[in-house]
């Protein structure tokens, strides 16, 4: 009885055949994955220049004495052309912080309404204008405001901060 084995020669091909298909997967699962994350990066590389905090009218209104609650905090925002989920603004003390999301449609927020009018329906600023706001605040005057967007569901970094905030005049 003739033991056959394999040829050397069909051993290198199925070895080179094993390498080329373990190769393959492995590139095409590196490349989904660097697709994905390119993708996150550039909605949020997009809208980085579209909304910022405008210092002219953003200012801390103490009024009344200092154990009142009868503070604000006036929140200015300019917005240019962008498509986002929602515009999350950061308020912060030394003791603690505020937070709240802004979205395109008219929503009601408690603590917070439009300046000057004191309406309670809020919203973003349109594409290309502003909008103010008056953040009811009972804590120590604030010491930083921060805005970042959610874009296709995914929070992007600090797009613009306000590190002292003034008094109002």
């Amino acid at each position: 009885m003739k033991k056959k084995g394999l040829s050397p020669i069909v051993s290198v091909v199925l070895i080179i055949g094993l390498v080329i298909a373990s190769v393959t997967i492995v590139f095409n699962v590196v490349k989904n994955m660097s697709e994905e994350k390119l993708n996150e990066a550039q909605s949020c590389f997009e809208i980085r220049d579209t909304f910022e905090i405008n210092g002219d009218y953003t200012c801390y209104n103490k009024s009344g004495p200092e154990d009142s609650f009868n503070s604000n905090v006036r929140v200015s925002i300019s917005r240019n052309v962008a498509s986002l989920d929602y515009l999350l603004v950061a308020i912060s003390s030394v003791n603690d912080s505020k937070t709240f999301k802004l979205y395109d449609v008219n929503m009601e927020i408690e603590g917070i309404s439009n300046y000057p009018d004191g309406s309670l329906e809020i919203n973003l600023p349109g594409n290309e204008s502003g909008k103010t706001y008056i953040v009811y605040w009972d804590i120590a005057k604030p010491e930083k405001i921060q805005i970042a967007p959610s874009v296709n569901e995914k929070m992007c970094g600090t797009l613009d901060e306000m590190p002292q905030v003034p008094i109002c005049s």
